[in-house]
C-alpha cells in the first residue's frame, strides 16, 4: 500500500505513530480553543496568552513534522521529510539508496535505517527504520520517523530503488 500525499507518496502505509500524530494535533487544536476562550473570558495578560500560543504552535508544528517524518516519492525524486526539516533530490542527485544502522548525534542505533547515498558523496539518512527482532537493554534507538516492520521496510527499500531506476513518470 503506498500512501499518497498529492504528487509525493510514501512507499510503506501509514504508521500507528502517524496516527497518534494526528490524534495529538487534533487534541492540540482542541486545547488551544479552549484555553484561549478561557483565557479571553478570564481576562488573561496578553503577555501569558502570547507565550502559551507560542508554546502550543510550537508543540502543534513538532508533533505533525514528527508524525509525517519519512520519505516520499514524486516524479522528480525523492522527498525526504525529517523532524526540523524537508529535502528534495532530484534523481539525477542520487547515486544509490543503502540500508545502514540510524545515528544520533554520529551514535550507531540499534535500527537500521535507510540512506541516500548522493552522487557528491554525501549520504542523507532518511528518517524511516526497520524494527529489529528485539533490541538489547540500554541499545540506543532513534524515534523520529516510521519504524517499519521488516518486511514493510524491505519492500520500501525496494520500492525507492525502482522508483530511481525508472526515471520520470
Amino acid at each position: 500500500m503506498i500512501v499518497d500525499m498529492g504528487e509525493w507518496r510514501a512507499p510503506y502505509p501509514r504508521t500507528v505513530q502517524q496516527y497518534v500524530g494526528v490524534f495529538l494535533v487534533v487534541f492540540g487544536i482542541l486545547f488551544t480553543v479552549v484555553a484561549g476562550t478561557t483565557a479571553v473570558i478570564a481576562r488573561a495578560p496578553v503577555l501569558a496568552m502570547l507565550a502559551g500560543a507560542a508554546f502550543i504552535a510550537l508543540w502543534l508544528t513538532m508533533v505533525f513534522r514528527i508524525g509525517w517524518a519519512g520519505l516520499y516519492l514524486g516524479d522528480d525524486g525523492v522527498l525526504v521529510r525529517g523532524p526540523l526539516r524537508t529535502h528534495r533530490f532530484t534523481r539525477t542527485e542520487i547515486a544509490a539508496v543503502a540500508v545502514a544502522p540510524a545515528e544520533v548525534f554520529g551514535l550507531v542505533t540499534a535500527r537500521p535505517a535507510i540512506w541516500l547515498v548522493l552522487r557528491d558523496g554525501r549520504r542523507v539518512e532518511v528518517p524511516v527504520q526497520r524494527r529489529p527482532d528485539r533490541v538489547g537493554f540500554g541499545s540506543v534507538t532513534k524515534n523520529a520517523g516510521p519504524v517499519l516492520r521488516p518486511d514493510i521496510f524491505d519492500a520500501a527499500v525496494t520500492a525507492v530503488r525502482d522508483h530511481l531506476a525508472r526515471g520520470p513518470g
